[in-house]
């Protein structure tokens, strides 16, 4: 557990935490709150703890990041010599859609040929909705495969995007610890990466000691 206990922190902190797989709230019952103003204290009832307060607005001498969560329950599913033409990934999204799975983070790369790689992450739960045939055939991939040992870290904050050095850290810090980054995704208050599953307690602990975010136990 933390050792570090937030006074407070934002709405848009708290829906991105638990979006990320935080147990803390339900991302439905921070965006209500958020959207009626209400401010919540979320504290041990049995003890005289602080807890943190979550409301509109945190202060601005609070650190830009304040917190990193993992999700262990995803994996990756990759679509191997797309077509490079135009509607391909409207296709595969729009099949996505129809089979009811969510996805998190997609990536393509860089043309080979006439051809591309497109990658995207899921629940592992949504995996047995997914239909490989029915994407195989509409995505026209060579071939498709599921890579089950990653997982998802995340840093969750505020204004990320608009402070270079934020990102800086964190690959930094995950280079030092030798591990390696598969998939990235930013938007102003998460950044996300794709990391090897086996390492995700090393990377955890790196994070919150290069953001000062208290130590774990």
């Amino acid at each position: 557990s933390l050792t570090d206990v937030l006074k407070e922190i934002s709405w848009e902190e708290m829906i991105e935490l638990s979006k990320q797989g935080a147990q803390v709230l339900q991302s439905r019952a921070s965006e209500f709150a958020r959207k009626y103003d209400i401010k919540v204290l979320v504290k041990n009832a049995h003890t005289n703890a602080r807890g943190t307060l979550i409301w509109r607005g945190s202060k601005v001498e609070q650190p830009i990041v304040s917190a990193v969560t993992s999700d262990q329950d995803i994996v990756k599913v990759v679509l191997q010599e797309v077509p490079d033409r135009p509607g391909i990934a409207a296709r595969v999204l729009k099949t996505l859609t129809e089979q009811n799975v969510n996805i998190d983070m997609i990536i393509q790369s860089m043309r080979s040929g006439d051809f591309n790689t497109m990658a995207f992450t899921v629940q592992a739960s949504d995996l047995a909705k997914l239909k490989q045939d029915i994407l195989k055939s509409r995505s026209e991939a060579r071939e498709i495969t599921i890579e089950r040992a990653i997982a998802k870290i995340s840093i969750v904050g505020v204004n990320l995007t608009a402070t270079p050095a934020i990102a800086a850290t964190l690959f930094e810090t995950l280079a030092n610890e030798g591990i390696n980054i598969d998939m990235i995704s930013a938007s102003n208050s998460r950044i996300s990466v794709v990391i090897d599953s086996k390492k995700v307690r090393l990377a955890v602990n790196a994070i919150h000691s290069a953001f000062s975010l208290g130590e774990i136990e």
